[in-house]
């Protein structure tokens, strides 16, 4: 190989030394222009003479001599040499301010960490844990040495301790926010609850660098949510206990009262013979009355007690709905309060029958048309209807021109027992059992009750059932209707 031949050679690596020397400064965060100057300073510097002799070289008779072109070479060589050291160097210093700078970054964050309120920890990518600040420590009773790396888990509740690490690896694998509750041994040894959360972190280039985590101590929380529970199971456990004796007082009450019912109508009916002074057959009906008045008021009790627990289902049979309507309003009509009011019936002809429990619907009907007679002036309007909705579900109507209700009293009227605090309430008898019933025997059959009122103008109530308990009307009912 000529000395030009190697001369060019060298000339070509100091300029591709140049170029890296460019490229390097830039991604080291100079700019453009500075690296370029610079590269270019060390290029003119030491190549620029080799190039020069080059072209002495070959524009000369003589040429260059062997001795000068080996100086030349071994000038190259060390061009090279210095190059590469220079560039070792940079990335040298470029690795321990990075590492500087990691490390003044962590100790910031060390600091603020470490006067948080809230208990701080930080994890690797591999989910081990590199760090927690005083508050955990202080906390946990625990060095800082101690907690590294998976060592944390022993301050948790033994029982706690899977769940934690599965819910932890498995947020740690697919890199996404966790939150978790578990128990946590505290230095005086009793365990306390936490609520962890953690959130991961990545560098500018979307590198994952592990999680940041924070805890609250939420022991109080816990508490008082037990608190709550305990309590509301011993309410519901008190209901079930009401319940039970509702039922089994209204059991016990029925006997002695069907003997009252059934002898003071063999009194006031005088089967066997007269009573002699008509005071006594007077009072045979009064007698007769008050027990069946309280009669229905121990069924509507137990009827009550059975929708709270759970146990009223209807016995299901074919309804004549018109019929049960109409014999309904016609026992309303004998009321001596209904004496003054006017009765629309806005029952659609034709009206299929419904699967229903017969007495349900009926004291369905009956509840809400003495709810509409007893709370309506004379001269006022109370009207049943009754029809199909586009649906297919069937609906009872019953509306009134009477008191109405205050918005404030609806969730008491429909509470068991709870009635309207008004003058006119009081003045009538009644124990609040009516419209909370018409709601359990409606939904009892699958469907929904809805009361509107608005005060001194009305109210209305409606019952719908579902369209798969509407049946068409029997052939011969049919035949029957239209002879």
């Amino acid at each position: 190989m000529t000395v030009p031949h190697v001369l060019a050679i060298a000339l070509v690596l100091e300029a591709a030394v140049a170029v890296f020397g460019v490229r390097l400064l830039f991604a080291m965060g100079h700019g453009f222009r500075w690296a370029a100057v610079a590269s270019a300073a060390v290029f003119a510097a030491l190549g620029l003479p080799q190039l020069h002799a080059l072209v002495g070289m070959v524009s000369a008779p003589a040429g260059l001599t062997p001795d000068a072109a080996a100086e030349l070479v071994i000038y190259a060589v060390s061009f090279l040499l210095a190059a590469g050291i220079i560039v070792l160097g940079a990335l040298i210093v470029e690795g321990i301010g990075q590492r500087d700078g990691t490390v003044a970054a962590m100790e910031r964050f060390r600091a603020i960490a470490d006067g948080a309120p809230n208990m701080l920890w930080m994890s690797d990518p591999a989910g081990q844990n590199v760090y927690f600040n005083r508050k955990w420590l202080e906390f946990t009773g625990r060095r800082r040495e101690e907690m590294g790396g998976r060592n944390w888990v022993q301050s948790l509740h033994p029982d706690d301790r899977r769940r934690c690490l599965d819910t932890y690896f498995a947020a740690v694998a697919s890199r996404e926010p966790f939150q978790m509750e578990y128990r946590v041994q505290r230095h005086d040894r009793e365990y306390r609850w936490m609520l962890d959360t953690g959130l991961p972190r990545f560098a500018a280039g979307g590198k994952f660098l592990g999680f940041v985590g924070s805890g609250f101590d939420i022991t109080e929380r816990k508490r008082a949510e037990q608190s709550l529970i305990s309590a509301r199971d011993e309410a519901q456990s008190a209901n079930r206990t009401k319940s039970a004796f509702l039922a089994n007082m209204s059991h016990e009450l029925r006997t002695p009262l069907n003997a009252i019912i059934g002898f003071s109508e063999i009194i006031k009916a005088e089967m066997f013979g007269s009573v002699g002074s008509p005071k006594y057959r007077d009072y045979a009906n009064d007698i007769y009355g008050s027990a069946v008045l309280l009669l229905d008021l121990i069924n509507d009790i137990l009827d009550v007690s059975k929708a709270e627990a759970g146990k009223l289902r209807p016995h299901d049979d074919d309804v004549d709905a018109q019929e049960a309507i109409a014999s309904t309003l016609r026992l309303i009509r004998d009321d001596p309060r209904a004496s003054g009011l006017n009765f629309i019936d806005d029952v659609g002809p034709d009206l299929p029958w419904i699967r229903a429990d017969a007495r349900m619907l009926k004291q369905i009907l009956l509840n809400l048309l003495s709810n509409a007679v007893k709370f309506t002036p004379a001269g006022g309007y109370v009207t049943i209807g009754a029809c199909i909705d586009h649906d297919g579900s069937f609906i009872l109507s019953v509306r009134d021109t009477g008191i109405g209700i205050a918005p404030d009293d609806m969730p008491v009227v429909m509470s068991a027992f709870g009635q309207a605090d008004n003058s006119v309430t009081r003045q009538q008898r009644g124990t609040g059992l009516g419209l909370p019933l018409v709601k359990s025997l409606t939904e009892a059959h699958g469907g929904m009750f809805k009361l509107e009122s608005q005060l001194g103008t009305g109210t209305s109530a409606t019952v719908r059932l579902p369209a798969s308990r509407v049946v068409a009307r029997p052939a011969w009912r049919q035949a029957q209707a239209s002879s």
